[in-house]
């Protein structure tokens, strides 16, 4: 009888191992299920990640773009309206000199001669308007 439970109890144990066994393959089984559910709702997340970032990096991208056309720009306009300031400039100064000369040229035309009696005054007076119109004032 001692045999008969021996082989009882090892036919018990085998039995069991063979079950124990399954339960392991089957929670193996699910454990990968669940590794495999996992990492699609990870590629998944990652897309929907992805694309939100490439989105936010193409707004970035046009902003930084817009941005640097606006810097451009008001370069550009600044450089403009330096270039027509010293043009205007140097226009002013050019009609001021033509108004100057054609003064000039018009007191010079209508004062009259030096004479003797006044030979200082013409290496006193000024070619100005102002001092021009008080040297031809002068007695």
């Amino acid at each position: 009888m001692d045999i008969a439970r021996f082989l009882d109890r090892l036919h018990n144990e085998v039995t069991q191992l063979e079950a124990e066994r399954k339960a392991a393959r089957e929670q193996q089984y699910g454990l990968n299920q669940e590794r495999a559910r996992l990492a699609r709702e990870g590629d998944v997340e990652l897309r929907n990640r992805t694309r939100e970032l490439e989105g936010k990096l193409a707004s970035l991208l046009k902003e930084f773009e817009f941005q640097m056309r606006e810097n451009v720009r008001a370069i550009e306009d600044r450089a403009a309206q330096q270039k027509l300031s010293k043009e205007a400039e140097r226009r002013i100064q050019r009609l001021r000199r033509e108004f100057q000369e054609s003064f000039n040229q018009t007191v010079v035309a209508t004062a009259p001669a030096p004479t003797r009696a006044t030979p200082m005054r013409s290496r006193t007076c000024s070619s100005t308007l102002l001092q021009a119109t008080r040297c031809a004032s002068r007695p």
